[in-house]
């Protein structure tokens, strides 16, 4: 049985040693190759297959952790709350700067002359970014809508065209509009804030007409847009009414006067009073940063300071701690594959461990691309799909085996066994690492799927938490 060596990669991110378009593929056909085949990697005698290399005691420069500081926390916050950034249109005398968009055209000529590439029109670029040669971008802030700007730049020496590296180059630049991202939430507005037009309240009213039994409106739990002018059960002059009201108001009795033309012939233009209790009520906010009231509002901690301290920085420690580990690992396992040589191939592991890859990037190439092998292979120069077979599916196999045999050798040689505590931790880590919290409410719901067949991927767990004590064992031993 193979020990499924590459679905622990999976696991642990490690390397990708294949090109983009198999890589799918071979993940998830490493779940195939944990399936029981008619070689016993543990029971088999390796030496007659592998000879392993130097293991212990590598030399290699180990990956240390990255410091957490101010620049990954402002990254991290920018990643975190992309889907809260939208782009507004400033007004003609707004002065652009760093961090914002201008939409620009120019024209680029050296020696006076337009050269192909130099020009574009209405273009959007982030002032700030390098996706220009230097200068281009800093040459802009300041700039408004409407300006037209000349920039004396010079391409860099080695830009990577004959024609334009070193050269001196003038760029007219016409700066069309500048917008800036802010971010957009929306926050619950407490009993200290008056309502205003746009907010929107949830309340229990009732509207009435002196002398009038007849007409009544009233809801006990009505979503109502202060100042809508079109809702659909109440007249504007009560959601207009609204505004200056503040959550927690009870029974305030407001006098109107419905409109001439109330659908309601009977009582238009009649005085109604308008009770209202106010429940809850939020407002659509933007600002330019994120900051306390964003985090209050959107999280779970007081401000932005505390969000940082208890959410932002453990994570960006676990997350570069793992990185760090992943880089060591795998840097580590590559020499130990390096080092080592295959002296035979199992014949008919290699062969079903083949077909397993050519299956399962058959699957891949139909599910994603809508491709058969065989219209795969005539795209990309092979004969037919034996061929393709032979000179992709069976290398990527013999690479899956190679890392079986080495690991499974290191093991014998080395005695290495894991405890039911080293396991169940592997476990709990899975589960933490991978969000499963949204799938499993607790630890113990997800463990017991696993035991019962129920988890839906099927991945040789207790092999890959092996893979890692052995890589880990080897890591301890490295001349740093």
């Amino acid at each position: 049985m193979l020990s499924g060596i590459n679905t622990t990669k999976e696991v642990f991110e490690m390397k990708k040693r294949i090109t983009a378009l198999f890589m799918t593929a071979l993940l998830a056909c490493s779940m195939l190759l944990t399936s029981c085949g008619s070689f016993d990697y543990a029971k088999e005698d390796l030496s007659k297959y592998i000879e392993l290399g130097t293991y212990k005691g590598l030399k290699f420069e180990v990956a240390e952790v990255k410091p957490v500081d101010d620049e990954a926390v402002a990254d991290y916050l920018e990643e975190e709350y992309a889907d809260f950034v939208s782009t507004e249109l400033q007004d003609a005398d707004y002065v652009a700067k760093d961090g914002d968009t201008v939409n620009i055209s120019y024209v680029g000529k050296i020696g006076g002359e337009a050269f192909e590439g130099g020009t574009a029109e209405k273009q959007d670029l982030k002032l700030g970014s390098d996706n220009y040669i230097d200068g281009f971008a800093d040459g802009l802030v300041g700039a408004k809508a409407g300006d037209v700007k000349t920039l004396n730049l010079k391409f860099p020496a080695d830009y990577g065209k004959d024609e334009l590296n070193g050269k001196d180059v003038v760029f007219e630049v016409t700066v069309h509009s500048v917008s800036v991202d802010v971010y957009e939430y929306t926050k619950n507005i407490t009993d200290a804030t008056p309502l205003a037009d746009g907010d929107n309240a949830v309340i229990t009213y009732s509207l009435t007409v002196a002398g009038n039994d007849k007409f009544e409106k009233s809801d006990a739990n009505a979503k109502i847009t202060v100042g809508d002018e079109e809702d659909l059960d109440l007249p504007a002059v009560c959601t207009k009414a609204l505004a200056g009201l503040k959550v927690g108001d009870k029974d305030k009795e407001l006098k109107v006067t419905l409109p001439a033309d109330y659908a309601n012939a009977d009582v238009a233009g009649k005085e109604a009073t308008f009770v209202v209790t106010v429940v809850s009520a939020t407002r659509d906010t933007t600002t330019d940063k994120i900051d306390d009231a964003m985090i209050s509002t959107l999280t779970e901690s007081a401000d932005l300071a505390a969000y940082k301290t208890d959410v932002v920085i453990p994570a960006l420690t676990k997350q570069f701690e793992r990185e760090a580990k992943t880089a060591n690992y795998t840097k580590l396992w590559t020499e130990v594959l390096k080092n080592s040589t295959v002296k035979s191939y199992p014949a008919n592991e290699l062969k079903r461990v083949t077909q397993s890859v050519y299956d399962d990037i058959a699957f891949q190439l139909g599910y994603y691309y809508k491709l058969s092998v065989r219209e795969y292979a005539k795209q990309n120069g092979y004969k037919n799909p034996a061929d393709f077979k032979e000179k992709v599916c069976k290398p990527q196999a013999e690479d899956l085996i190679k890392e079986e045999l080495v690991l499974n050798a290191i093991i014998k040689a080395e005695n290495i066994t894991l405890t039911d505590e080293e396991i169940l931790n592997g476990y709990k880590l899975y589960y933490e690492e991978y969000g499963l919290s949204s799938s499993y409410e607790t630890f113990e719901d997800f463990k017991a799927a696993v035991d019962k067949g129920e988890f839906p991927y099927n991945i040789d767990f207790e092999s890959g938490f092996m893979w890692e004590k052995v890589v880990q064992t080897l890591l301890d031993s490295v001349a740093k």
